[in-house]
């Protein structure tokens, strides 16, 4: 087991909605601290602007990073990833950071939702 530490918060922080986007993200070695800096400067402004984005976070263990997006539906995500997610990979320069990266969206079931 892992616990990653919250590095940044996007948006609001954690967010609702109906599906959550979760990308896990190995970070080349000395690479790091470019990632943290492009996170804050590009992806969180350009994601925290997209329509249906209500909120994320962003965690650190050594190299591996979690960012965990929550979107009012798959579609507002599918919007994103069509119109703003290109020039945000080309402007923060994720080929030169990235070693891997993984994720999925989940689709929340409201029923699960526990609630403050």
């Amino acid at each position: 087991m892992r616990l990653f530490e919250r590095e940044l918060t996007i948006g609001a922080g954690p967010g609702v909605g109906n599906v959550v986007r979760l990308a896990h993200c190995d970070v080349r070695p000395g690479r790091e601290e470019h990632f943290v800096r492009a996170q804050s400067e590009v992806w969180n402004p350009g994601m925290e602007a997209a329509p249906g984005m209500t909120g994320g976070v962003f965690g650190r263990h050594g190299q591996e990073f979690l960012v965990l997006t929550w979107w009012r539906s798959a579609q507002d995500h599918d919007r994103y990833r069509g119109e703003r997610f290109p020039s945000l990979r080309a402007a923060s320069g994720a080929a030169d950071d990235l070693a891997a990266i993984t994720g999925d969206l989940v689709v929340l079931e409201p029923a699960w939702a526990v609630l403050p």
